[in-house]
């Protein structure tokens, strides 16, 4: 009997003790009082109710075991954790040039016109960096903050 157990995450009651690549055992998993979410007779069987289960519940994760607690394999919905990753990674990227434009928005009254340039060159010169692969968002964006305040503060001294 095989059976599809839902977890917090993945590795989460996962013993890695005993694993068998050639036989294609990640390991073992206790569930405990957990109940299965989807039972099958083999695992291709089990298969089937298991997606099904990912798509009523995408942030899940499944481990398939047999009745020995043996884990044949984790189930999680990628094309979901994807899209997440994606909308995380556009939220911070928005965050980072509302930072900019948050910065250059009181330095305006000492340098004028001279902001809007400062902030549209450090925009796409972070632009650049996020390209590139340089740093990450949160690190481009503290990189490019830092260039930018002592940009303004260089402007602010010629003037």
């Amino acid at each position: 009997m095989f059976a599809a157990y839902r977890v917090e995450a993945v590795g989460a009651n996962l013993s890695l003790e005993g694993r068998d690549a050639g036989g294609g055992v990640i390991g073992f998993y206790s569930p405990g009082d957990t109940q299965p979410v989807a039972t099958a007779q083999s695992l291709m069987e089990l298969m089937q109710p298991a997606r099904a289960y990912l798509g009523n519940d995408p942030e899940a994760c499944l481990y398939l075991t047999d009745g020995d607690g043996r884990v044949y394999q984790v189930l999680i919905c990628e094309k979901y954790h994807q899209a997440v990753e994606r909308a995380n990674l556009r939220t911070a990227i928005a965050a980072a040039v509302l930072l900019f434009c948050a910065t250059c928005l009181p330095a305006a009254a000492g340098v004028g016109g001279w902001a809007v340039l400062a902030f549209l060159s450090v925009s796409a010169f972070y632009a650049v960096i996020l390209r590139a692969g340089l740093f990450n968002v949160v690190e481009g964006a503290i990189c490019c903050e830092i260039i930018l305040i002592l940009s303004l503060i260089a402007i602010q001294n010629l003037k």
